[in-house]
């Protein structure tokens, strides 16, 4: 499980965030979201997957050709909420190699 702290938590996302990011993960809790944070780790060169929290819900969405997919019950909203927030994380290029640099 990649989430052990409450969204709110900013010391121990940021330890969450140091942690993650020695797996080639990165860590996202936007100031401008309260109640939502992101965990996204680079599974693959075309592949990618993020658990999103919001309001204590947890959710598991998936990068393929060029989008975000969920594979529980991540609403739309949520999907292209992630996009925006993960659009300049350092991966990007990675995952998504030749469709957006």
């Amino acid at each position: 499980m990649w989430w052990s702290a409450e969204d709110d938590d900013r010391r121990l996302l940021a330890e969450l965030g140091t942690a993650l990011g020695r797996l080639g993960a990165r860590v996202r809790p936007p100031d401008d979201f309260p109640g939502l944070a992101v965990a996204v780790r680079r599974d693959g060169p075309r592949w990618a997957s993020a658990y999103v929290v919001i309001d204590d819900r947890r959710m598991f969405a998936w990068w393929r050709a060029g989008g975000w997919h969920s594979v529980t019950d991540v609403p739309g909203a949520a999907l292209r909420l992630l996009e925006f927030l993960t659009q300049d994380l350092p991966y990007s290029d990675d995952v998504r190699a030749g469709e957006r640099r």
